[in-house]
């Protein structure tokens, strides 16, 4: 327990400041660095360390998407993927007694994927400002976390009907209630906090509490089909954990797998519904 707490602090001191150079280039490094951390822990847990080759251009293609829109500008984005996965497919060619199609597929899919869904944190930052890209990644980590946990005491307490017992024993259709209803209800007195918090340093928001409420049900939704899916990927690949760089909490996916899809459901939704107005 000690060490879970420890691990904690010392995560949310790193995330206090990434969220104030939110606005520069320290939080495209830290979003590469994610990216490249959750796909070393993915491809060591299936194996495909081995493919040196693969593992590096998928490494290359995970590391540059987030500066992607800074440097390049997305309009050479499909193609420069289009490249990646050519380039995979070409040294399946070259090394085709060695490495089999699926591994090919699997390395590009993750490739593609994980650095994907975290760049959406860049791009809200870029879309809203500091301000509204801070106040949406609060509330998309908020999404997925605050879930994880109301869900572990409400099942706890109350959980009586599993809700996938051979990918998750533990997880109940009790705690899945309770996370889904506690991630809003967190997530929307985080939303007040922070519109204290801004307001007092002189940002004028509104929030817009039923779009915030939405969000994070969608999310908060999204985030248990992603924290399913790596159970899944865990038990195949025959791993208690992704990784150990977090004491007590496991690896980067351990912690991230239930962001991975909340990510996007967060853009998406901001794109078409403001959560704030400034």
């Amino acid at each position: 327990m000690k060490q879970r707490i420890l691990s904690a602090v010392v995560g949310l001191l790193i995330l206090a400041v990434v969220l104030l150079g939110f606005n520069t280039l320290l939080l495209n490094m830290v979003i590469s660095l994610l990216s490249l951390l959750s796909l070393y822990e993915l491809f060591h847990a299936a194996g495909y360390l081995r493919h040196r080759s693969l593992v590096i251009t998928a490494w290359v293609y995970a590391g540059m998407l987030p500066f992607f829109r800074e440097f390049f500008g997305f309009d050479f984005l499909p193609l420069v993927s289009l490249l990646y996965l050519l380039a995979l497919l070409i040294l399946l060619l070259r090394f085709h007694r060695f490495i089999r199609f699926q591994d090919v597929l699997s390395v590009g899919a993750l490739g593609i994927l994980i650095p994907t869904s975290f760049t959406n944190v860049v791009l809200l930052r870029n879309n809203l400002g500091w301000a509204g890209g801070v106040f949406c990644a609060m509330l998309l980590l908020g999404s997925a976390w605050y879930a994880d946990t109301c869900a572990y005491f409400t099942g706890r307490a109350f959980g009586k009907h599993k809700l996938a017992p051979v990918i998750s024993p533990h997880k109940t259709v009790e705690g899945l209630i309770g996370g889904l209803v506690g991630a809003v209800a967190c997530n929307l007195l985080m939303a007040f906090l922070l519109s204290l918090l801004m307001n007092s340093i002189g940002i004028d928001i509104i929030v817009r509490y039923a779009a915030v409420g939405c969000a994070t049900l969608l999310g908060a939704a999204a985030s248990v089909i992603g924290d399913l899916a790596a159970s899944t990927v865990k038990r195949q690949c025959g791993v208690k954990d992704f990784g150990n760089i977090m004491p007590g909490h496991g690896g980067i996916m351990d912690r991230f797998d239930s962001v991975l899809l909340v990510s996007p459901v967060f853009y998406l939704f901001s794109c078409f519904v403001p959560l704030i107005i400034i």
